[in-house]
C-alpha cells in the first residue's frame, strides 16, 4: 500500500515533509535549485512507497548567503527551526495549522548564548538547541510560541566544543560535539541551571558526530 505524507513545506530553502504524526524528512536544496531537489525527494520518496504533494504552501525568509538551516522539528501545529549564519542565529516558530499559509509567529535570538545553531529537540513546553559557535546548550521555554524565553544554558568549551546535536529522554540530555568527538550528559532536571553530569570521547568510535 502506497503510503500519503500530509503535506509538504518549503523553508528559506529546506524542504521539509510531514504526516499529522510529526516531522518525516527534510533536505536542504542544493545549487540545482528547487526542481532538481523535488525529482531527487520523488524519486527517493516513491521508492519508499510514498506519494507526495509538492504544492501546498511555503514560508520563506532570507539567511546569509552560503548559510541556511540545520535542523528543524514539528510538534502540534508549529513547526521549530533553527537557523544557522554568521552574524545571528535564531530559533524561528512557525504556525503551520493551515498548510497553504505558514505564518511565522515568535523567534529567540541571543548570539551571546546560541551561535550557529545546529540541532534543536522539542520536549514539553521547551526547546533544547545546541550552539556550534557558543559551545551550548541553550532551553528556551516555547510555551507561548509568540513569545519564547531564555531559561537557562550550560556552556562548555571542553564539553561542548562544537555543539552539533542534541537529544533529550528524562532529566537528561544527550549532546554530542566535534571537538573532541564526545558525548556529553547534561541534567536538565532544573532547566536554569542545567548541570555536567558525564562525558565519553573516542575518536576512534565516535569520529564527527552529529
Amino acid at each position: 500500500m502506497q503510503k500519503r505524507l500530509g503535506w509538504a513545506l518549503l523553508i528559506a530553502g529546506v524542504m521539509v515533509i510531514c504526516t499529522g504524526s510529526g516531522f518525516n524528512f527534510f533536505a536542504r536544496l542544493t545549487a540545482c535549485g528547487e526542481v532538481c531537489v523535488k525529482s531527487r525527494l520523488d524519486s527517493i520518496l516513491k521508492a519508499k512507497g510514498y506519494v507526495v504533494r509538492w504544492d501546498v504552501g511555503k514560508y520563506e525568509y532570507t539567511l546569509e548567503p552560503y548559510w541556511g538551516i540545520y535542523d528543524i522539528k514539528v510538534a502540534g501545529k508549529y513547526a521549530y527551526v533553527a537557523g544557522d549564519a554568521p552574524t545571528y542565529t535564531d530559533l524561528k516558530i512557525i504556525d503551520i495549522s493551515n498548510p497553504t499559509n505558514p505564518v511565522l509567529v515568535g523567534k529567540y535570538s541571543n548570539l551571546s548564548k546560541l551561535k550557529r545553531a545546529r540541532s534543536l529537540y522539542i520536549n514539553g513546553k521547551y526547546a533544547y538547541v545546541a550552539g556550534y559557535d557558543t559551545n551550548s546548550l541553550v532551553i528556551i521555554d516555547i510555551s507561548n510560541p509568540y513569545n519564547p524565553k531564555y531559561v537557562g544554558d550550560y556552556t562548555n568549551t571542553t564539553y561542548l566544543g562544537g555543539a552539533r546535536g542534541v537529544y533529550v529522554q528524562g532529566n537528561y540530555a544527550y549532546v554530542v560535539s566535534v571537538n573532541g568527538n564526545r558525548l556529553t550528559i547534561i541534567d536538565i532536571s532544573s532547566p536554569s541551571t542545567p548541570s555536567y553530569v558525564k562525558d565519553y570521547s573516542n575518536p576512534t568510535y565516535m569520529d564527527q558526530p552529529r
